[in-house]
């Protein structure tokens, strides 16, 4: 079974393949990267990290593409199976909902496809 981080890069490589992703200047939010290094120097990194607006919970990709009525779309992918959204995640989805962005959770590569040709194809 595929990590997230392997559907994500799947999702990634398909929209680069298919030219949407420099169309439309999708990006990736990196706040689950692996740090390398002591505590000691993983802690100066994600303070310093968290010094420049690095925020807990927020999605893993941003469409910056308006649909449907939304202003962009947040996804926040999880793996096919057992995947749960963290207190934090919950939280940053309804600040964006509230702001007029369309979110979606979905479960590994090919849900996320779908999803985002859905939200794409809304006029």
């Amino acid at each position: 079974m595929s990590s997230e981080h392997d559907d994500q890069a799947m999702i990634v490589e398909w929209l680069k393949r298919t030219g949407l992703w420099d169309r439309y200047g999708i990006f990736a939010v990196p706040n689950g990267i692996p740090l390398p290094g002591s505590a000691k120097s993983r802690a100066r990194i994600i303070n310093y990290m968290k010094r420049e607006g690095m925020r807990p919970g927020v999605a893993d990709m941003v469409f910056p593409i308006a649909r449907g009525g939304y202003h962009g779309m947040y996804l926040e992918l999880k793996r096919k199976s057992g995947g749960n959204l963290s207190d934090e995640q919950r939280d940053f989805i309804a600040i964006v909902e509230r702001a007029g962005y369309f979110t979606a959770v979905p479960s590994g590569f090919e849900e996320a496809m779908e999803i985002i040709e859905t939200y794409l194809s809304w006029e």
